[in-house]
Order: C-alpha cells, then structure tokens, then sequence
C-alpha cells in the first residue's frame, strides 16, 4: 500500500483512500460549533491562500488543500468543544472507544505520510500544558507540538504508537499545532458575522450587505456538504469530492460577492413600485402586493432554508426562462405585472408546492421579475 500511495498525487490519494468514519449527534453543541469554526476558518485563510479547498468530515471535521485542481499539501483539523475545564496531556491521550483524540489525529499523517502536511487540533477551551519556556499554556491561543516539554512529548509519542501499532517513533512534534478558536463556545454565530462583516467590508468598501442572509447560506453551504454521505455516490475524481464534500476559495468568493450587491427590502420595494406605477393596477392591488412581498422578504431573510419556498422560487426561475421574449415576441408587449400573470397561467399546474395562495406565487413571480 505505501509503494502504491508514493507514486500517487495528492489528489488521487484523497480519492482512493476510504475516509474513516466520523461518528457523532448532527444535533448536539460540537456539531453546530464544528460549522462555525470551519467557516471562521475559510475567512482567516481567504488573504492568507492564493487558492485553497476546504473538505467537511472528510478524512477529519475539517481538511484545507492548497489546491482545487494540483493540491501539493494538505492541513488536518479535529474541532473539539468542552463545556468547562483545560486540555491535558492525559485527556488527549485517553482512549475513546478504540482510539485517542491525538491518535485519530495523528493517523491522518501516517495515512498521507508521503504529502506535506499538518495537523491541527483546535477547541473553545485552553491547554494546561507544561511547556519547555516555562510560560504558561494557559495565556495562549496556538501551541506548537515542539512547545511542549521532552516528558510529555515522548508519552504522546508513545501512547500514538501502540495504538496505531506504528514500528517507528512518530514524532508527532513536528507537525502538531494545537489552537484556541477565537469563536466562543456559547456566540459562536455572533463572532462568525462578525469576521464575515469585515472580510466583506474588505471586499466591497462601504456596502451594506445582508449579514444574516449571507452567514446562514455559506453555513447551509457547509451543512450540506459535511452531511453528504460519499458511498451515496460515485465519487471517481477530486473534482467530484470537492462538489459533494468541500467548499473551494473561488466558490466561497462567489457566495461573498453575492451578498455584496444585496439590496434592502425597502430598496427592492421601491424599485417594484416604481415599475407598477406603470401598471395601472390602483393603489389597493398594489398595498396587497406591498403586504405580500415583505411577507415573502421576511421569510427569505428569516428562513433561507425553507425548502418549500426555495423549490418554488427556482420552478419560477424555471418557468420564467423558458418563456423569454426571445421565444415568446408577444411578451415585449406586456409590463410587469401582466408579465406575471402570464407566468403564473403557465406555473399554476406544475407548481412543486401547492399551499401557496394565489397572491403569493404572483408576487414571487413578481419579485423574481423584479431583480432580473
């Protein structure tokens, strides 16, 4: 096994060595802690990486290549929450079901031993370390595995190799690092914002993008993939896994360059009513479009995940590019609104969802209509 994986690229190694499994609740505080320092982590490695891919439970919680098409190096992250109390020594060495936090870790390097690499162990809570400068561990926020004192390291060593039943000493040392997250255990969402707000800022000075909408479609972005089960699929190049199971640098600006042209709801109102002014639709129909509309804006900004409402609006989306003007002349005639009943004549039988009211699928149709 080890002849065949040297003569492989890091990119065919992904692929054809199997993941380990990644057991846990999708439910419980570490899962919901794990997304926010991945995305935390894409924001501090976006001025830092010409390119980078970030892969969700894959091989680890989080695993970053420096490339999405010739990766060269590969960084391993384990994302580990505790309520209260330091890391030690014996709590990372301490077997849990069959293996220790440091050696499931650490497997990742005897896996991927022929590629450069690191691993990283990050959490919300300190380490209580006894370290070679004879600082304390406590005051800071990154440890490199060589800070720590000559004992410990060769216990670690040690406890690393009997259980991975390795016939050389593994030196974890030398590729370890072990991080506090700047994200709080209990605001972890708050602080995310936060480092999106500025990256943004940084992007497209003097913007107001939606940060509530942004941060909740990069974070389901991130659910989604870390949810993925890869033996659901054929999975026959790294292009195929990146789609299933990461985020690339070039698809995490697309997402960021998104929300930078965002328009408020009372922005995008005023633009449809400017537009139904025309319609000679009377001040009553255009109030129940008004109630209608923030209705449905409330509910996208509220709930981006809503799948009913998200399947809807791309049928609409659907719908209304396939009935263009360029295919249908006689549409160059109408405005807006007339426009909208036309397409709603035409999406009223296949409709993916049928609780919507009447005025609802037309003022989405609307909307969409709106921003094209």
């Amino acid at each position: 096994m080890a002849n065949r994986i040297i003569q492989m690229t890091l990119d065919q190694a992904l692929i054809t060595t199997k993941p380990r499994e990644i057991d846990g609740s999708r439910v419980d505080e570490r899962y919901y802690y794990q997304k926010d320092v991945s995305l935390f982590t894409m924001v501090e490695l976006y001025n830092k990486m010409d390119d980078f891919v970030c892969l969700f439970d894959f091989h680890d919680d989080l695993v970053i290549i420096n490339s999405e098409s010739k990766p060269s190096e590969i960084y391993f992250y384990q994302i580990k929450t505790k309520s209260k109390g330091y890391w030690t020594v014996p709590l990372l060495i301490k077997s849990e079901k069959t293996q220790s936090f440091l050696s499931k870790l650490y497997s990742n390097k005897v896996t991927f031993k022929d590629f450069k690499s690191s691993i990283n162990f990050i959490s919300n809570a300190r380490y209580n370390f006894k370290l070679n400068s004879g600082e304390y561990s406590e005051s800071k926020f990154e440890i490199n595995g060589t800070d720590l004192n000559k004992v410990d390291i060769d216990k670690i060593n040690n406890n690393i190799k009997n259980e991975l039943n390795l016939e050389y000493n593994p030196e974890f040392e030398n590729s370890t690092n072990f991080k506090v997250s700047k994200l709080s255990l209990n605001d972890s969402k708050t602080h995310c914002k936060g480092a999106l707000c500025e990256l943004l800022e940084e992007l497209n000075p003097g913007n107001f993008p939606n940060i509530n909408l942004t941060y909740n479609k990069i974070l389901n972005e991130i659910r989604v993939k870390t949810d993925t089960v890869l033996s659901d699929y054929s999975i026959k190049n790294l292009n195929d896994a990146i789609e299933k199971k990461g985020i690339s640098k070039q698809v995490f600006t697309r997402l960021l360059i998104a929300a930078c042209p965002y328009k408020s709801i009372d922005e995008e109102w005023r633009q449809l009513e400017d537009k139904l002014l025309h319609c000679n639709i009377g001040y009553i129909t255009t109030r129940k479009i008004k109630d209608k509309f923030r209705e449905i804006s409330i509910i996208s900004v509220h709930s981006p995940n809503d799948i009913p409402l998200s399947k809807t609006f791309e049928y609409i989306k659907n719908i209304t590019s396939m009935t263009s003007s360029s295919t249908n002349p006689e549409l160059n005639e109408l405005n807006i609104y007339e426009t909208a009943i036309y397409i709603q004549s035409i999406c009223n039988e296949d409709l993916p969802y049928k609780h919507f009211d009447h005025d609802f699928i037309k003022v989405l149709i609307l909307k969409y209509l709106n921003n094209e």
